[in-house]
C-alpha cells in the first residue's frame, strides 16, 4: 500500500475520531482525572496537558476542519492545579509546546488552503471579520506617546491579539471553503463542550471541598471565601460556572427523557457558584438565569417534565436549607450580607482607572500598564472591569473599536432569532455582565478566547448576506433586508 493511500486512510479516521462525542468526553477526562491527581502528587496535571496539546497538533496535521482545537481551548486552563499563584512563573516554559500548537496550525494552513480570499475580499467581508482588524488598532497603539512601557510584555499582548484574530478569521475561511460540514452540528457540539466543562470545575470544586476533611472547615472555607482550584480564585470560578451553567438549557429545551438531569445538574452548579461567595456573579447569574428559565419554560416541548424537575428541585431546596441553616447556610448568608452594598474597593479603582484615562484619553496608558509597577507578576494593573480596563489601556480609540467589535458580535444573535442561539447568547451576557464589576475577561486571556469560540459559532449559522461590513458599488448588498435567516438545531 503506497504512503499517500495510508495517510489518506490515516486522515479519514482521525476526522472520525476528532469530531466525535469521543474525543471531548477524552479531553473532559483528561483534564478533570489531571487536576484530580495534582491534588496528591504536585504538577501531575502537566502531563495530561501534553496529551491534551500532542492529540491537538495530530489533529491539526491530518484534519481539514480543525474546529476541534476549541475543545483544548475550553479544557486546558481547568486543567492546572497549581499550589500557589506565585508558581504560575515556573510554568512559563509551557509557552514552548503552545509554539509548536501554533506551528501546526501554520501546517494545517498550508496543508489544506482555507478560502482566505472571499472572507478577506472588502465587498463580501462580514462585520465580525472588520471588527477583529479594529480592535487590533488599540491592542497595538494603546499606549502610544506615553513615558513608560514595558515592551515586552506590550509586544506579547499585541502577539496574543494578532494571533486571535488571525484565528477568528482563519477559521472563517475554514467555513467558507466548506470544510465544516455542518454549522448546526457544531453548535451542538459547543454545547456538549460547555456542559462537560461545567461539570469538569463542578468535580474539582467537590473534591476540593472534600479534600478539607469536614463540614466544619468547609464552612471556614467560604465563609474566608477560601476556595482555589489551583487555576483559578473564587471569582474567576464563579465566572466559569456562569459562562457554561446556562449551556444545560440547550438540552432542556428539545423533548427527550434525559431533561431533568441537566435541570439537576444546572441547581448543582448554581450551588457551587454560590459557595465561592462571589456577589458579582451570584447577582448576575441570578437575574440572568431566572430569565432564561422562564423563556425556556416557554419555548420548551417538555413543559411536563420541566415544571415537575424545577417544583422537585425547589423542595428539595427549601428542605436543604432549612435542615442545614445553623450549621451551613447561615455562615454564606451571613457572609454575603455583611457586605451589603459595599464595593470592596471597586470605587477607588474605577476612580483610579478614570484619572489613568483622563491623563493618555486617546490612546490610553497600554496594556501593559501596571506591570512592574503595581504587579510584579505577568498579569498588568486590572482595573476590575471590562469598559474601565478599556477605557484606561486605550483610551478613546479603543473605547470606539470595542464598541464596534461588540456591535459585530452580537448582532448575529438577533439574526437568528431562535431559542437555542438565545441559550448561547444568555451564556455570554450573563458572563460579560459580570466582567463589568470584575477582571475576568482579558486576564488571563481564556475568557475572552471561549467568548471569541461561541462569537464564531454562531456567526456561522446566520446567512452571510446579511453580514457584510461594507457597501459593494456604492450600494448595500442587495441580499441584506431581504434575505430571511433560517436558524433551526435539533
Amino acid at each position: 500500500m503506497e504512503v499517500s493511500v495510508v495517510w489518506k486512510k490515516i486522515e479519514e479516521i482521525s476526522n472520525r475520531f476528532f469530531h466525535s462525542d469521543l474525543f471531548i468526553l477524552i479531553m473532559a477526562l483528561l483534564s478533570v482525572i489531571g487536576w484530580v491527581i495534582s491534588v496528591w502528587a504536585d504538577g501531575a496535571w502537566v502531563y495530561f496537558l501534553f496529551i491534551m496539546i500532542i492529540m491537538t497538533i495530530f489533529m491539526l496535521c491530518t484534519c481539514k476542519d480543525s474546529t476541534p482545537i476549541f475543545a483544548l481551548m475550553f479544557f486546558m486552563l481547568p486543567t492546572a492545579n497549581i499550589k500557589e499563584q506565585e508558581q504560575f512563573s515556573n510554568y512559563t516554559w509551557l509557552i514552548y509546546p503552545c509554539i509548536v500548537l501554533v506551528l501546526s496550525l501554520v501546517f494545517n494552513l498550508v496543508r489544506f488552503k482555507p478560502n482566505f480570499k472571499e472572507v478577506l475580499e472588502p465587498g463580501k467581508m462580514r462585520k465580525t471579520t472588520f471588527s477583529m482588524f479594529l480592535i487590533l488598532i488599540p491592542m497595538i497603539l494603546g499606549g502610544l506617546f506615553k513615558w513608560w512601557r514595558n515592551w515586552t510584555w506590550m509586544l506579547i499582548y499585541a502577539a496574543l491579539f494578532i494571533v486571535l484574530s488571525f484565528a477568528f478569521i482563519y477559521f472563517l475561511a475554514v467555513w467558507k471553503d466548506r470544510q465544516i460540514q455542518d454549522s448546526r452540528k457544531l453548535f451542538k457540539t459547543l454545547m456538549k463542550m460547555m456542559v462537560l466543562a461545567g461539570l469538569v470545575v463542578s468535580i474539582q470544586i467537590v473534591v476540593f471541598y472534600i479534600n478539607l476533611g469536614s463540614l466544619s472547615a468547609i464552612t471556614t472555607c467560604i465563609q474566608d471565601k477560601g476556595l482555589n482550584l489551583g487555576w483559578g480564585s473564587p471569582n474567576p470560578v464563579a465566572a466559569t460556572l456562569i459562562l457554561f451553567m446556562p449551556a444545560n438549557f440547550y438540552f432542556i429545551i428539545s423533548k427527550n427523557k434525559y431533561t431533568f438531569l441537566f435541570i439537576l445538574k444546572t441547581a448543582f452548579e448554581f450551588m457551587l457558584m454560590v459557595s465561592a461567595s462571589s456577589r458579582g456573579a451570584l447577582l448576575f447569574s441570578t437575574i440572568g438565569m431566572i430569565i432564561l428559565s422562564v423563556y425556556i419554560f416557554i419555548k420548551s416541548e417538555n413543559k411536563l417534565q420541566m415544571a415537575f424537575t424545577f417544583g422537585a428541585v425547589f423542595a428539595v431546596a427549601i428542605g436543604i436549607f432549612v435542615g442545614f441553616y445553623q450549621t451551613f447556610f447561615h455562615t454564606i448568608i451571613e457572609r454575603l450580607s455583611s457586605f451589603g452594598l459595599d464595593d470592596n474597593g471597586r470605587f477607588d479603582i474605577y476612580l483610579y482607572g478614570w484619572n489613568v484615562f483622563t491623563r493618555h484619553p486617546v490612546f490610553g496608558s497600554g496594556w501593559d500598564f501596571g506591570i512592574g509597577l503595581q504587579h510584579v507578576n505577568f498579569s498588568p494593573y486590572l482595573f476590575h472591569s471590562t469598559i474601565i480596563q478599556i477605557a484606561a489601556c486605550s483610551g478613546v480609540v479603543g473605547l470606539l473599536c470595542y464598541a464596534y467589535y461588540y456591535y459585530a458580535r452580537y448582532r448575529t444573535f438577533f439574526k437568528a432569532k431562535d431559542p437555542y442561539c438565545y441559550v448561547l447568547l444568555a451564556c455570554m451576557w450573563i458572563f460579560e455582565g459580570y466582567a463589568m464589576i470584575d477582571p475576568i475577561l482579558f486576564f488571563p486571556p481564556t475568557f475572552f478566547i471561549q467568548l471569541l469560540i461561541m462569537s464564531f459559532v454562531m456567526e456561522v449559522q446566520v446567512d452571510d448576506f446579511s453580514c457584510r461590513a461594507f457597501k459593494e458599488n456604492g450600494k448595500i448588498m442587495k441580499a441584506i433586508g431581504k434575505q430571511k435567516d433560517t436558524f433551526t438545531i435539533n
